[in-house]
């Protein structure tokens, strides 16, 4: 049996041109959806690519969409009434505001076009002062579940939200 969350990923594949990644600069960043919609891929993806390798493999693997993906997860973990995680989420924003403005690697992190170098990486690394407090790897299931009791609950007016706005034509939308 499909999760909630799965449904709205089969939904937004319906819906709309997933050609492209986070990782692409022309990445509709689900834009054309309404916040409650695109929640749920970033939580997704906050999730797993924090999991991967922590918040540089995130930085790397969304590059220039970070701030919306950001915004969209904080967004989510409020609606489904995970508090920790998004004020983990809006520090890490504020970090990221921070080494945009001071560090090359991180601007260059944003461009898609050019790639850090192992060392800049490094340095980069080192330099993020952010720990995840509600986002640890020991929370996610906490997370899944309460995620998942929220679309038991909204899953419907979710997917009708998706089918309404392909019906409309707004699903090939750019950012």
């Amino acid at each position: 049996m499909k999760t909630g969350t799965q449904k709205i990923y089969d939904g937004l594949e319906k819906a709309c041109d997933m050609s492209l990644y986070w990782d692409s600069p022309d990445f509709h960043c689900f834009r054309m959806f309404e916040p409650d919609v695109r929640a749920f891929p970033a939580m997704c993806a906050v999730e797993a690519l924090l999991s991967d390798c922590g918040v540089v493999a995130l930085l790397w693997n969304v590059r220039a969409h970070w701030a919306e993906i950001c915004e969209d997860a904080i967004h989510g973990y409020r609606l489904i009434g995970c508090d920790a995680a998004a004020r983990d989420i809006e520090r890490l924003s504020r970090e990221c505001v921070r080494l945009q403005k001071t560090e090359r690697a991180f601007r260059r992190l944003e461009n898609a076009g050019e790639s850090a170098t192992p060392e800049e990486f490094d340095a980069l690394w080192k330099k993020i002062k952010w720990s995840e407090k509600g986002l640890d790897y020991k929370n996610f299931d906490r997370i899944e579940k309460k995620r998942e009791a929220y679309l038991g609950k909204q899953l419907k007016r979710i997917l009708q939200e998706i089918k309404s706005a392909k019906e409309k034509g707004i699903s090939k939308a750019k950012r």
